[in-house]
């Protein structure tokens, strides 16, 4: 298990991610949360951005580092 928090505009916001889950877990203030289970692909740009997409169908869990989490499932 590890835990990420980006600091700067994306204060808030925490990533955990589990390996052996393939799931990574992602929360910010307000009381936010999102979690994508079965995790095939990651893609990383490095100090901008995290994209994970499952490992079967369509979708994403979107994380920058200005703080945005977006969630497409379909």
């Amino acid at each position: 298990m590890y835990r990420i928090t980006p600091a700067g505009a994306a204060d808030g916001v925490a990533m955990v991610l589990w390996p052996s889950l393939r799931r990574v877990d992602v929360t910010s203030t307000g009381n936010h949360a999102w979690v994508l289970k079965n995790v095939g692909a990651v893609e990383i740009i490095e100090g901008v951005e995290a994209v994970f997409h499952p490992a079967e169908g369509t979708g994403f869990l979107f994380v920058s580092v200005n703080g945005w989490i977006n969630m497409v499932m379909g």
